[in-house]
């Protein structure tokens, strides 16, 4: 099957983010990532951590660009650093790759607010698309991952509710879940629907509620899924 970019939030790169992030266990051979991610991006810098912990202090020291955990990392250890990543008020994509994708893994990580799953034993050309995409913001779930996004779809509370009561989201809600699926901003949202910022987050706190998610990720599947 072929990749999926969902449109989250659209992100830039400024100067002082300048390194990308690689967390990997000390045994795997990072040679042919770093090559992939020095033809990707050939300005930044790249670094490796080896543990949870050393990832998180370079975090907080400076912002990376990017971050990449490298399967086959347990969840155990990827969960700490997007817990750090929430703490940010802007943080940087995170992303697995791998080379036997998990749909179990994938999920949890998404579900944890990773913005891609992408299978390393995909051609170079279509992995620096999707690093692209990840790196300004987008959702990105490499080859194999559209039975995966099915999967995830379906485990999202509330969907088969919503699918059978299109009336659980108000009017203006779906207008905002809808605008969130296309990568806008709470800031963007107020401009083009004539409210005040503080109106969206109240906007998007119900919508989260009431489908029982807590990611733009799971929000864009949602609209997806309810065709918005």
């Amino acid at each position: 099957m072929e990749s999926i970019t969902l449109a989250t939030r659209r992100r830039n790169i400024t100067a002082n983010t300048e390194t990308i992030l690689i967390v990997a266990a000390r045994r795997e051979p990072l040679s042919s990532l770093s090559t992939l991610l020095s033809t990707t991006f050939p300005l930044l810098n790249q670094c490796v951590a080896h543990t949870p912990k050393a990832a998180i202090d370079r975090i907080r020291k400076r912002t990376p660009a990017m971050i990449i955990a490298v399967s086959p990392l347990k969840e155990a250890a990827e969960r700490p650093i997007l817990n750090c990543l929430r703490e940010l008020p802007s943080p940087p994509p995170f992303l697995a790759v791998c080379q036997r994708p998990d749909p179990t893994h994938m999920l949890n990580l998404i579900r944890l607010g990773a913005s891609g799953y992408l299978n390393l034993n995909d051609p170079a050309p279509v992995l620096r698309a999707q690093l692209t995409s990840v790196m300004h913001g987008d959702l990105c779930l490499g080859r194999d991952a559209a039975g995966y996004l099915a999967q995830m779809l379906n485990h999202i509370p509330g969907l088969e509710r919503i699918s059978a009561q299109r009336n659980l989201l108000s009017v203006r809600e779906k207008t905002a879940l809808a605008g969130i699926a296309s990568g806008k901003t709470a800031a963007q949202l107020a401009q083009e629907m004539g409210v005040q910022v503080s109106t969206i987050q109240t906007f998007v706190r119900r919508i989260y509620t009431k489908l029982n998610i807590s990611t733009r990720a799971e929000a864009a599947c949602a609209a997806r899924r309810l065709g918005l």
